[in-house]
């Protein structure tokens, strides 16, 4: 157990609410942990208790087909090798050893197979809820607007964006910056264009002066963007994307329930050649891990702003002032090169 955990036990015990971090620690937990018992916990002592005492070496065939990945340690091609277990066996067996019994007449066997199908089914569909209902609570919980957390300054991305853009047209197109209103320019523009041709080394600065400030506009437009992007996902668009996902998931269990009620009629017609392949129920397994994905990418993009956004404005700061110095001190050694024109 890390220091972090022990912490935030010791806050639960207390009766803080460690729910975000709790789910948090879930979707952590979930990537290396193949059983569904870790969803049930809702404690975070629990979910610690049940992670860390979990016994590994435990067959994948006990499990709960329903939740089966290719990840998994043990790989299992079709769902007749998974054990179950019902109160009308004498003892737990491959779902191919069930089936191939003869104790039972077909009427008996169908029921039994139906009540093993539907006791994965609802525990599946109980366990995929409470996991979208976790992955929408963490999205609630994230901040929508820290006020420590500002956006980089708009004036200062114009103020670079201007100046840069008007040393690159005094390169590349002097006359341009030419104005009949302000006529005392024309001079001071043509000598300071001259001068870039005349001293190689003022040239080379005034490029160096360029780069920087485009540089703190493009960094300042980028981190604006990645901090409205970030809030966005508070946004009314994350509840239909929530309500989006909730019916995804309930068409593809109920699509998954389709598929285990004709295998139990092929075993019925035909047991020695019925095969359900795993592959073709893992629909539910593989939306509900993309839905899981996006989710940590969004709080992985909370914890980085929360993490930089101090650092990150500090430098953006100091780019701006040694853009800024650079600029000034661009044009004052043009001027006091030519005799302080």
């Amino acid at each position: 157990m890390t220091p972090g955990e022990e912490l935030m036990l010791l806050l639960e015990l207390n009766d803080y609410d460690v729910t975000k971090y709790r789910i948090k620690k879930f979707l952590e937990f979930d990537q290396n942990f193949h059983d569904i018992s870790l969803v049930n916990q809702r404690t975070l002592k629990d979910l610690l208790v049940t992670y860390y005492t979990y016994d590994n070496s435990q067959d994948d065939r006990y499990k709960n087909p329903l939740t089966y990945k290719k990840s998994w340690p043990l790989e299992i091609e079709t769902l007749d090798e998974f054990y179950v277990s019902h109160i009308d066996l004498e003892s737990t067996m491959t779902l191919k050893e069930f089936i191939e019994l003869d104790t039972f007449n077909s009427l008996t066997k169908e029921s039994i197979l139906y009540d093993i199908f539907d006791g994965w089914i609802e525990d599946y569909r109980n366990a995929s809820i409470q996991q979208m209902e976790d992955l929408e609570k963490l999205v609630e919980l994230l901040p929508k607007k820290i006020k420590k957390q500002r956006k980089p300054s708009l004036l200062a991305f114009v103020l670079t964006t201007l100046i840069g853009l008007m040393l690159a047209l005094l390169y590349q197109s002097p006359e341009s910056l030419t104005f009949g209103i302000f006529p005392f320019l024309t001079p001071m523009v043509d000598k300071l264009n001259g001068l870039l041709y005349e001293i190689p080394w003022y040239s080379l600065f005034g490029v160096v002066t360029i780069f920087l400030l485009f540089g703190h506009s493009i960094f300042n437009l980028f981190f604006k963007k990645f901090i409205k992007d970030v809030r966005g996902e508070k946004s009314k668009y994350a509840e239909r994307m929530f309500s989006k996902w909730f019916d995804d998931m309930e068409k593809e269990r109920l699509k998954q329930s389709g598929i285990l009620e004709d295998y139990v009629e092929k075993v019925m017609k035909d047991s020695k050649h019925a095969r359900l392949p795993m592959s073709e129920l893992a629909g539910p397994e593989i939306l509900l891990d993309k839905f899981k994905n996006y989710v940590r990418s969004i709080n992985n993009r909370f914890d980085k702003m929360a993490k930089y956004h101090k650092q990150f404005m500090r430098y953006l700061r100091i780019l701006l002032f040694v853009s800024m110095l650079m600029t000034i001190a661009f044009i004052a050694i043009g001027l006091t090169t030519q005799g302080g024109v």
